[in-house]
């Protein structure tokens, strides 16, 4: 099922239906929001009782809850890698490659990559300590991944 709204691929990109219904099928613990946000819909991503946690990427809301995360994750960090310098310099180039796991309001895990012609990478990948060992950085880094492995075979 095609999810409805804006998605990753038809907001970024003119992709044939059946291209897409393909690269949508690949994960199957993947579920789409009303804007096209992945929701981590499985056993292993959601904690028991917990909420799920959306994937979407980063907006200018996010840029608080992203920062505290990396000041947690990463507090002896070089200032060329802080929120204030690394987000705004990210969402000039491949802003799409910027996201987030939030659970409302709260942003619980980060993940920024990158690709260069002919290799991905990831830049830096955290998660609140709160948050560990739910799944959400392995769904971060699926979301990632899947949208490296797109870009690689359309460009």
């Amino acid at each position: 099922m095609m999810p409805q709204g804006r998605s990753f691929f038809q907001s970024r990109r003119t992709v044939q239906k059946s291209r897409l219904l393909h690269l949508v099928a690949v994960g199957d613990w993947q579920a789409f929001g009303p804007m096209g946000d992945l929701l981590v819909a499985s056993k292993p991503y959601v904690a028991a009782g917990g909420s799920m946690p959306m994937i979407s990427e980063y907006r200018d809301e996010h840029f608080a809850g992203v920062e505290a995360l990396w000041q947690e994750a990463f507090p002896n960090d070089a200032a060329w890698n802080k929120a204030s310098v690394a987000i705004p310099e990210k969402m000039r180039f491949q802003p799409d490659l910027m996201l987030v796991a939030h659970e409302g309001a709260l942003v619980v895990g980060s993940v920024m990559a990158g690709y260069e012609g002919h290799r991905g990478w990831i830049s830096r990948i955290a998660v609140l300590k709160a948050h560990r060992h739910k799944g959400i950085g392995q769904a971060l880094l699926a979301e990632v991944e899947r949208r490296l492995a797109w870009i690689s075979h359309t460009i």
